[in-house]
C-alpha cells in the first residue's frame, strides 16, 4: 500500500507590514512603490465614517433585503477550473466531501492519478471562499482503488455550528447594513466600512504563526472567528468579505497570494462591470482606531495593489485604474 500524507497551510499577515500609525503606513505604502518600482502621488485615504451609518434597522414588518443570488461555484481560480474541466466528477466530489467535511473521499485510479487528486485538494481548500476546516489530508492506494482521509480542526458538530452562526450573522450583517436601493459600489463599500469598523486584527495570533504560516487553525482565521469575536486575520477578513459580497449579490473573488512575502489573502470584486482588488485587511488600521477607515486597498487595480504578489492569471483582468465615483470627479 501506498500512501502519502499533506498538512494544509494557514495564510498570515506579516507583522512588519502592520503600522501602527498613520505616519508609518504613510512611509510603508512609500517604500512598497519603491520596491515594485512604481510611483504615485496619491495620498493616504482615510475616513471617518459614523458608527450609526452602518448599522441601519430593516423596517419593520419588512423581509429582509434580497438580492440576486450569482453562481459563486464559477468565481475559482483559473487552475481550480482546469481541474474541474480535467477531471469534472472528482472535482464535485472532493468539493462536496470538504464543504460537507466528510473524513473521507474513496476514490479510483483509473479517473485520476494520486498526485493529481493531491493538488486538487490542496486548490480547492486553499481558495475556497468559504471556510473549510481541513488541516491535514492522507491519501493511501493499493492496486486501482484509493482512500482519503481527512482531518479537520474542529468535530462535525462543532463546524456544523459555526456555519451556522456564520449564515445567520450575515443575513443580519445585510439586513442592518444595505439598503434596497443601494448600487454595487454602495453595497461593496457599505460592507468593507463595516468589517473595518467592527474588527481588529488579531497580531497576538500573527505573531503565533511563522513565515510559512500557522500550524494550528486557531478562530481568528475564520469568518467565525471574526464575526463572534470580532478580532482575527486575514483569512478571517477576506473570507468574511466575500460571505457578505455574495449575500448582496455581488461577483467576488477569494484570493490567495503573498503580502510582504508573507502568506496572505484578500478579495477581487466586479464593480459596474469591471474588476478591482480590495484588500480589508490592510485598510484596517492597527492597533485599532474606532471609526476610522482606510481606502488604499478598496477597489484597485493590478498595478495599485502595492507588496502584494500572486498568480495574476488566476483572476480576470482589472480595470486599468482605481474606481472612482463619477460625482467624486
Amino acid at each position: 500500500m501506498k500512501q502519502f500524507t499533506y498538512i494544509m497551510p494557514f495564510v498570515a499577515l506579516l507583522t512588519m507590514c502592520v503600522p501602527t500609525n498613520d505616519q508609518e503606513q504613510e512611509s510603508l505604502i512609500e517604500q512598497q512603490v519603491q520596491v515594485e518600482e512604481k510611483t504615485s502621488e496619491r495620498p493616504i485615504i482615510v475616513e471617518e465614517v459614523p458608527q450609526k451609518q452602518l448599522k441601519r434597522q430593516p423596517a419593520p414588518h419588512s423581509n429582509a433585503v434580497n438580492f440576486e443570488k450569482l453562481p459563486t461555484d464559477d468565481f475559482i481560480t483559473e487552475t481550480e477550473k482546469q481541474w474541474r474541466t480535467l477531471f469534472p466528477k472528482v472535482y464535485e466530489e472532493v468539493r462536496h466531501a470538504l464543504y460537507t467535511s466528510a473524513p473521507h473521499y474513496a476514490f479510483s485510479l483509473t479517473e485520476i492519478h494520486p498526485e493529481d487528486l493531491n493538488q486538487m485538494i490542496e486548490a480547492i481548500a486553499k481558495n475556497s471562499r468559504i471556510d473549510t476546516y481541513v488541516v491535514s489530508w492522507q491519501a493511501e492506494y493499493r492496486g486501482a482503488s484509493g482512500d482519503v482521509y481527512f482531518t479537520y480542526r474542529y468535530s462535525l458538530e462543532e463546524i456544523a455550528k459555526q456555519r451556522a452562526f456564520v449564515q445567520a450573522r450575515v443575513k443580519q450583517i445585510v439586513s442592518e447594513t444595505i439598503e434596497p436601493h443601494f448600487d454595487e459600489y454602495e453595497r461593496v463599500k457599505a460592507i468593507h466600512d463595516y468589517i473595518v469598523l467592527q474588527a481588529a486584527y488579531d497580531v497576538d495570533l500573527f505573531e503565533s504563526c511563522g513565515e510559512e504560516g500557522c500550524e494550528t487553525l486557531e478562530a481568528g482565521h475564520t469568518a467565525y472567528g471574526l464575526l463572534r469575536d470580532g478580532i482575527a486575520v486575514c483569512e478571517g477578513y477576506a473570507r468574511t468579505f466575500a460571505m457578505l459580497l455574495d449575500e448582496v449579490g455581488i461577483e467576488n473573488y477569494y484570493v490567495t497570494g503573498y503580502g510582504d512575502d508573507v502568506l496572505h489573502a484578500w478579495n477581487m470584486v466586479k464593480v459596474d462591470g469591471a474588476y478591482y482588488y480590495v484588500d480589508v485587511t490592510w485598510d484596517d488600521p492597527i492597533p485599532n482606531q474606532p471609526g476610522k477607515v482606510h481606502y488604499d486597498y478598496f477597489l484597485v487595480p493590478s498595478e495599485e495593489l502595492y507588496g502584494h504578489a500572486w498568480i495574476r492569471e488566476d483572476y480576470p483582468e482589472t480595470a486599468k485604474t482605481r474606481y472612482i465615483r463619477s460625482e467624486e470627479n
